[in-house]
This record gives C-alpha cells, structure tokens and sequence, in this order.
C-alpha cells in the first residue's frame, strides 16, 4: 500500500493497525516530514514499513507494482493533479484501487468564502467531487464513485 502525500506518516500507521501484514510505502516531496514518518513508525512498531522521496507528479515506484494507493489532504498541494492521477494509474496493479480524500470545493460556498475570506488556506478547497471523478476517468480509471462529506470528499477507483 503506498500513502501518497503522507506527511508524518499518520495514515499509514493507522492502517497498518487494520491490516498488519500490509508492506506500506510513505511517499511525500518533503525529506523532514519523510524523517518524522520514520521515527513516528518505529515508535508504533511498524516493521513492513518504508519511506521515499517523491512527488505526485513522480512516484518514485516500478509500473504495475501497487495493490492500493491511498492519499489524504494532499491533491490540493500536487502541481498537477492530472500528472498525479495517471502516475497513480501507472504504478496500481490491474484491479489496484485508489482512495483519496482531498478538501471539497463544493462546501466552500461563495458566502462562506466572503465570511473566511480573511483566513488563509481557503486554497486547499480548490477541487469538488465531480471533478477528481471527471479526472479520474479521464486517467483510465474505472469503478470511479465520490461522495461529499462536510468539509471533504473521498473518491474510490479503480484499474481496468
């Protein structure tokens, strides 16, 4: 499984609770958030458990290699989330499935824009469902679904 994005390895950890014997693989652009994965996995015990340097745009994983990708709360910072969705597809095994959850772009109305617009990070909420469905598609992917959830949506596909 390889969590995409994954920050401080939070994720991962938690999945790794449900499934234990699940070899993951923290991929994220940043070295200092690749370095506080790996102490925070050796401090819950992770053994299959690895760390790579790499960008959305390129997963640094052999083609046809990945059962499952998951990413959460990191499209919204990818330069090209197109690129993102077709490097998940190449590295996915066929019947390999994606769960991503990401900021909804639908829940920041214009009105809740007006009232926040002093805030900063009103940016993450840059996509909505219907268009990482649309993207998705467009990258290959099949078995695509998305439902909104308050402040964010998740979407599951699947490779042909």
């Amino acid at each position: 499984m390889v969590d995409l994005g994954a920050g401080p390895g939070l994720l991962a950890i938690e999945l790794h609770k449900l499934w234990p014997h699940v070899s993951f693989i923290c991929v994220d652009p940043s070295e200092e958030m690749l370095k506080i994965a790996e102490r925070n996995a050796a401090a819950a015990g992770l053994l299959n458990f690895e760390t790579r340097l790499g960008s959305a745009e390129a997963i640094p994983i052999d083609s046809d290699s990945v059962d499952v990708v998951v990413s959460q709360s990191s499209l919204h910072e990818w330069e090209d989330p197109e690129i993102g969705l077709s490097e998940i597809y190449r590295i996915l095994k066929h019947g390999g499935r994606l769960v991503l959850e990401d900021y909804n772009g639908n829940w920041l109305s214009n009105w809740k824009r007006r009232i926040l617009g002093r805030f900063h990070h009103l940016d993450m909420f840059k996509f909505t469902v219907e268009e990482i469905v649309g993207m998705l598609k467009e990258a290959g992917f099949v078995d695509v679904h998305g439902r909104e959830r308050g402040l964010k949506f998740l979407v599951q596909a699947a490779k042909r």
